[in-house]
């Protein structure tokens, strides 16, 4: 995700039709929630093009471990763990949102 995608006044997340599979522009709704957090992030990587930059090389993407590394350092994935995944937490959320009845095209975009 880059910065240039994202317009905070307007609450959403422009992804270029060059990124999305179908080959179209993809706009996500963002919650005001979302806006506060990302207005957060802003303020620690908003100078870099990128959201999540990759500590040793942020002209790069964070890596796809990243999530899981730190998880492992939490003590949620590796030896003697639960062995919770960065995956877990989408499958997590998914499961308890369908059992309160939110809409599964909702959840699953």
């Amino acid at each position: 995700m880059e910065w240039g995608e994202f317009d905070l006044e307007r609450a959403q997340w422009r992804i270029p039709a060059e990124r999305m599979k179908m080959r179209e522009l993809h706009i996500v709704p963002l919650s005001k929630q979302a806006v506060e957090l990302l207005r957060e992030l802003h303020t620690h990587t908003g100078g870099r093009p990128l959201l999540l930059p990759n500590y040793r090389r942020p002209t790069e993407c964070m890596t796809g471990t990243t999530l899981n590394r730190a998880l492992e350092r939490m003590g949620f994935n590796g030896k003697d763990s639960i062995g919770f995944s960065a995956h877990g937490f989408r499958t997590s959320a998914s499961t308890m949102l369908n059992e309160i009845g939110f809409r599964s095209d909702v959840i699953e975009c």
